[in-house]
């Protein structure tokens, strides 16, 4: 039938494949052959980019594969063609375990160490493949013949580094014994030591250790520095841990936040860990970059056993931060037991906050109460951006806090550095039982920040009919512009705060106001097309021809149709109009 029409010779399937693919794949020798003869294209490539060699070193018929590589290799097919994901036949055949493919590519130049997809070489390729049955013995033969057993991908994982997460010892041995580096990291510094201790795998672990990885080396990744017994302090496996003990773990190097090994036994909550350290030398009586202790992770995390246990064993003094991480667990126990210990109850943690502003944010009253019996400072306490304990007060979801804090100050519209105050906090978070208090005691209502925004303009943000209805009965500036020229009603147009809207038309400010780009609170509804917004504001006069600065009027856009037309809307009409029609007839 071919010989009659050729055509067929070079016709593609869906994939792109030629019938000189189909044979390759299969195994059929005098096939290739006739087709070669026929003068079809050796190199052809289908949708995948693969040639008839990449088939035939998937071939199942393995020895029929290699005849078929070596005919077209004869024939002038390349055998070292990338394919679509930089696939070669040498990766195609160890992928199938065709032997035979394999070492005659290899003796006719194929490169072996060459990378495809991720810069993954041939070997790692195979280590990394699923449902292989001959992985060793592909392995041990693709390292025999070459095979660079430390070449990683593109993000610096090694062959070993994989075997380590996926595979057993005797993979592991062999690349050891190949060569492999025991302590080559990824970009990322993580070794096979690491990912042993990762996976909790005890036996993995001492044959590295024993295989000469390094358990004290400091890893230096592009975030962070840290060592094997870090991660395994942290690893919750005791096991491990008395291993690296034994082979001579330093429990006092230091990661890059300068925290030991014991941190990350005491962030984890494992007491069982944190003793064995302890017991081993490790001190507790250290301080991170931070301030921060082993005690605090314990306290911060609420793990009674380990607060405990360290409470004799911790310096008998503590910075700031140690305090609030016992107001962070909101256990108010903790806070009395070292609201003591901290020299100074009104310091700031170096990125962080003194302990009221801590208590405040945490919404606890009880430990806002003790550390002001206890001498903390409200009145006159300044923390970033000049923000003072009302400030966080103000913005906090409770009220009783707020009360409280403000009976302790003599402004209460106190300025922060761009020039907020607590009543501005509480607006711009939408605290509407705070903003009410604090304008009951005579906060001014016609503040502005830096930026010129005023209560209102904040109230745009996220606020309801309640503040809104507060803010104006109160006498907030209903027209002011801030420092971009807009008014309240424009930023709420731009928003999409409709309540707010209204309630200022219903005050009757000028909707025709223009920003500093000249576009008015129209401009703004029509460009994000809400209709509603654009409804309001012409019927309470706005202009539909007034230009911006680019000359531009309000891209007012024609309203839907309330009629449909999707498909389902379509059937659904036919279908009504069916039933019409039956019951006229």
């Amino acid at each position: 039938m071919c010989a009659a029409d050729e055509k067929c010779l070079i016709e593609r399937d869906g994939m792109g494949s030629t019938p000189l693919h189909h044979a390759a794949l299969k195994g059929h020798i005098k096939i290739v052959r006739y087709l070669v003869m026929k003068k079809v294209k050796v190199n052809a490539k289908n949708s995948n980019g693969m040639t008839p060699v990449h088939m035939a070193a998937m071939s199942e018929n393995k020895a029929a594969g290699k005849e078929i590589v070596e005919f077209l290799a004869s024939c002038g097919a390349g055998i070292d063609e990338p394919a679509k994901y930089n696939e070669t036949p040498l990766l195609c055949a160890a992928l199938f375990g065709n032997f035979g493919v394999m070492e005659l590519l290899l003796s006719k130049g194929a490169n072996i160490n060459s990378k495809g997809a991720g810069q993954s070489s041939v070997l790692l390729e195979v280590v990394e493949g699923q449902r292989l049955p001959a992985k060793y013995d592909i392995m041990k033969f693709l390292l025999e013949k070459g095979a660079d057993p430390n070449l990683g991908d593109v993000n610096g994982f090694t062959p070993l580094q994989r075997a380590v997460m996926s595979l057993g010892t005797r993979e592991v041995n062999l690349l050891i014994d190949m060569k492999a580096d025991v302590n080559l990291g990824n970009k990322e510094a993580n070794t096979p030591l690491s990912w042993a201790v990762d996976r909790k795998n005890f036996d993995m672990v001492k044959l590295l250790v024993d295989r000469g990885a390094r358990i004290n080396d400091v890893r230096q990744g592009p975030c962070r520095r840290w060592t094997a017994v870090h991660e395994a302090a942290g690893a919750k496996n005791a096991e491990i841990m008395r291993y690296l003990i034994s082979k001579g773990a330093d429990l006092s190097k230091l990661d890059s936040d300068l925290q030991t090994p014991i941190f990350y036994a005491a962030r984890a909550g494992d007491f069982e860990m944190v003793k064995l350290l302890v017991e081993n030398g490790a001190s507790a009586k250290v301080a991170d970059c931070r301030g921060r202790s082993p005690i605090g992770e314990a306290v911060r995390l609420g793990a009674a056993d380990i607060v405990s246990y360290l409470k004799d064993k911790s310096a008998p003094t503590a910075e700031v931060c140690l305090l609030n991480d016992a107001i962070a667990s909101g256990k108010l126990e903790y806070v009395e037991m070292f609201i003591g210990m901290v020299p100074d109850i009104n310091a700031s943690e170096s990125f962080g906050a003194s302990p009221v502003v801590e208590a405040i944010k945490s919404k606890n009253i009880e430990i806002v109460k003790l550390l002001i019996a206890r001498g903390a400072v409200v009145d006159g306490a300044y923390h970033r951006n000049n923000d003072t304990p009302l400030h966080y007060a103000a913005k906090t979801a409770d009220e009783s806090i707020c009360v409280l804090i403000a009976s302790k100050f003599k402004d209460i519209d106190i300025r922060s550095l761009d020039r907020k105050t607590p009543l501005l906090w509480a607006v711009a978070h939408g605290i509407t039982a705070n903003a009410k208090f604090l304008i009951s005691k005579g906060a001014r209502t016609d503040v502005v920040n830096d930026d010129g925004n005023t209560l209102l303009h904040h109230a745009a943000m996220k606020c309801g009919k309640e503040m809104i209805d507060l803010l104006i009965a109160s006498g907030a500036p209903t027209g002011a512009k801030n420092k971009k020229g807009e008014t309240p009603l424009i930023t709420a147009a731009r928003i999409g705060n409709q309540t707010l809207m209204a309630a200022l038309i219903a005050k009757g400010v000028s909707v025709n106001e223009r920003n500093r780009n000249g576009n008015t609170a129209l401009h703004y509804a029509a460009w994000s097309g809400r209709e509603e917004s654009v409804d309001m504001l012409i019927a309470a006069g706005a202009d539909k021809k007034i230009v911006n600065n680019e000359g531009k009027p309000p891209d007012i856009k024609p309203k839907q149709r309330p009629e449909s037309n999707t498909m389902f809307d379509r059937v659904i009409k036919k279908a009504v109009e069916y039933t019409n029609y039956s019951k006229r007839n």
